[in-house]
């Protein structure tokens, strides 16, 4: 073949001296059955005869969107490729077969608007020589490029599809099996990480391979990949806003998936330059894993054109994370100055019921209204183990009156912040009051503990690393954080929670992933039975049932946090589109609302602080309902934002509420308003 991208008799004249062999042979493998003989002529026949209307990778000239019909829908795509953007194919935009994309592809283009596209023929126009690309082999051996992660499988194998895979192959409807990724631990900050695997697509299967991974702390990333096939290379798979932690769950219908496509083409870069993407989201710490999934795709799912035996089939993925940075302190803040950290460091400071020589360490007391710049880190000791340093605050509150404090936050790393009682100083008895989530260089939030009694009770805040990866104890932005507190004047001052309830049908506290979950709603294995969910009733223009329910925070089956989600299901009624919910809870609560489990749509609202409305629960109002939709709801623990005026971001929490707590349970009532 003369590697012009119109099939033609000019073709005949390839040298198969001069020709790699193994091109040419399976570019003339026309029905793609591995054999070069007469049987091909039928099916070059039409090709030969009409070259602008196949294409030699069976495209459609003129099917800019490569959805196989030629319609006014390829009409944006067509300008944007005029204006520089890469084709889905780009054969099918050189209309007029003169091998460049110009301005003269116009008028064919109009031309061929409604005319239909004919099936393509024989499985060698999705193969690798397809489009005509420059041939090259992606070399996992090659010294100039490091790899730190070969793939396990071999190619022909599918041992890691993940969401493709199941517990039983036989049966695609059976769960989703928890071990089909192959684990690449948490990213180093230090080095890119490199993944050479393989790819097949044949006889109607293909291999997908899912990478799952941490970040050891909040990051952003750059990717660069090159592949011998068409590949979609997906950065990252995720739910929502990439807070709450990935799941098996998280495969069904309506999972985010998003990614860039490594298409080969004839003119422009070969198939075998680095093709690369830079997202912009802020990954946080290693509290969420993620994956990165790798499979045959060319702008449509490719199932043929790729068997082991072509021997191209490589692919090299280099992802390299850029830790966020920031020094939160100012000069004129009150400092730790406690001793660096690190390796054979035994904090006898602060370091509160976390010291390892059984001893109580602690500060004189802080001082409300003035900012403080605390240092921590995590570090590996010498023994291979890995160690956090542990801050603990003493507070001491006066006067007679119950007081609510609000704590303002900034931290370079990703932080957990909680609020204990410890009476007498011994660990023994302490009782964790608090727990909240801050985002490395997030900005700051406000945080609102429960009511706290006063007479000189002594509390104390800890702040600890919540990440898997090195915070270095040096004076580096990495590893401050910055925080003052406040009394909040209440009027009527607070006053203790209790939560009780007149309907209760959540499941006891769950304690582990085995635990009873009969609300498991969108999670379950089949969210579309209804008896996964709680039924509510919501009241006309008055409250209805009070409903009782319980959360908590574990670890789950796989050794990662993992949260209990109470899902429930309530009809809108007739003539009113406003949804009042009432309620408060021992812990932060938020509360979802949408049409079905994946409606784009939902809003979330929450309450900012524990036990908000003691003395009359607190309101929540979602408008804009539609009148006798069945709504799709969930209760979940997170940092009680999300309308606008709590704090934020928005956060599924995974950590700080065991059963052991005694703080799981919640209360909420529903009505329906005009």
């Amino acid at each position: 073949m003369n590697c012009d991208c119109v099939i033609n008799a000019a073709d005949l004249a390839c040298n198969w001296f001069v020709c790699d062999p193994q091109l040419c042979f399976l570019n003339w493998d026309c029905n793609g059955d591995g054999v070069l003989d007469f049987a091909d002529l039928d099916c070059l026949q039409p090709i030969l005869t009409d070259p602008n209307h196949y294409g030699p990778c069976g495209r459609c000239r003129g099917d800019a969107n490569c959805d196989g019909v030629r319609d006014f829908d390829d009409i944006n795509p067509f300008v944007a490729v005029l204006s520089g953007a890469v084709p889905c194919s780009f054969q099918s935009l050189d209309v007029n077969g003169d091998g460049v994309i110009n301005f003269d592809d116009i008028g064919p283009f109009v031309s061929n608007l409604g005319q239909p596209c004919t099936t393509p023929i024989g499985s060698l126009w999705l193969g690798p020589f397809s489009t005509c690309a420059q041939c090259c082999k992606v070399d996992c051996n090659d010294p100039n490029y490091s790899v730190t992660h070969a793939e396990v499988e071999l190619c022909g194998q599918d041992l890691n599809g993940g969401c493709d895979s199941h517990v039983d192959p036989n049966d695609p409807n059976s769960p989703v099996d928890p071990n089909a990724w192959e684990d690449l631990g948490v990213l180093s900050a230090s080095y890119p990480t490199g993944i050479c695997g393989t790819l097949w697509a044949d006889n109607g299967h293909r291999d997908t391979d899912w990478y799952q991974f941490r970040f050891p702390i909040a990051s952003t990333l750059t990717w660069e990949l090159e592949s011998d096939l068409p590949v979609l290379s997906t950065p990252v798979f995720g739910e929502g806003s990439l807070s709450p932690p990935t799941s098996a769950a998280n495969c069904g219908p309506g999972a985010p998936l998003w990614g860039y496509w490594s298409t080969p083409r004839s003119f422009g870069p070969p198939l075998c330059a680095p093709a690369g993407n830079s997202p912009t989201d802020l990954f946080p710490g290693c509290s969420a894993p993620y994956w990165w999934v790798v499979l045959p795709d060319d702008g449509q799912s490719l199932y043929n054109g790729y068997p082991c035996s072509l021997g191209f089939n490589n692919y090299r993925l280099t992802i390299t994370i850029m830790p966020v940075l920031c020094s939160p302190c100012l000069q004129t803040d009150r400092s730790e100055n406690e001793p660096a950290c690190g390796p054979g460091y035994v904090d006898t400071f602060n370091s509160g019921c976390d010291n390892t020589d059984g001893t109580f360490h602690s500060q004189p007391q802080i001082d409300p209204n003035f900012y403080y710049c605390g240092k921590s880190g995590v570090w590996t000791d010498p023994n291979g183990n890995g160690r956090a340093d542990y801050d603990w605050w003493k507070i001491v509150l006066t006067g007679t009156v119950k007081k609510r404090l609000r704590f303002d936050i900034n931290s370079a790393f990703d932080t957990q912040w909680e609020l204990y009682s410890v009476p007498g100083d011994n660990c023994a008895n302490k009782v964790r009051l608090d727990y909240y989530e801050c985002g490395a260089c997030a900005s700051n939030v406000s945080v609102f503990t429960p009511c706290l009694d006063p007479n000189n009770a002594v509390y104390y805040v800890r702040f600890v690393p919540n990440t898997c990866g090195d915070v270095g104890c040096d004076d580096s932005s990495m590893n401050r954080y910055r925080f003052q507190y406040s009394i909040v004047t209440e009027a009527p001052a607070c006053t203790s929670c209790t939560v009780a309830c007149t309907t209760n049908i959540d499941d006891p506290c769950q304690t582990d992933p085995n635990s009873p979950d009969t609300n498991a709603g969108c999670t379950a294995a089949d969210p579309n039975n209804p008896a996964h969910y709680m039924t509510f009733s919501a009241g006309n223009n008055t409250f209805g049932p009070v409903y009782c329910g319980r959360l908590s925070t574990f670890s789950g089956s796989d050794g990662n946090p993992a949260a209990d989600l109470d899902w429930f299901r309530y009809t809108q009624l007739p003539g009113r589109t406003k949804l009042v919910v009432r309620g408060k809870a021992m812990f932060r609560m938020s509360i979802n609302i949408g049409s079905s489990c994946t409606d784009p749509n939902s809003v979330t609202h929450g309450w900012d602080r524990p036990c908000k409305g003691t003395t009359t629960p607190a309101t929540q109002i979602w408008t804009g309902l539609t009148p006798g939709v069945t709504y799709t709801g969930v209760v979940f623990y997170g940092n009680g934002g999300g309308d606008g005026t709590g704090e934020q971001p928005l956060k599924q929490f995974v950590l700080g509420l065991p059963c052991t707590d005694n703080r799981n349970t919640y209360q909420v009532e529903l009505q329906c308003q005009t």
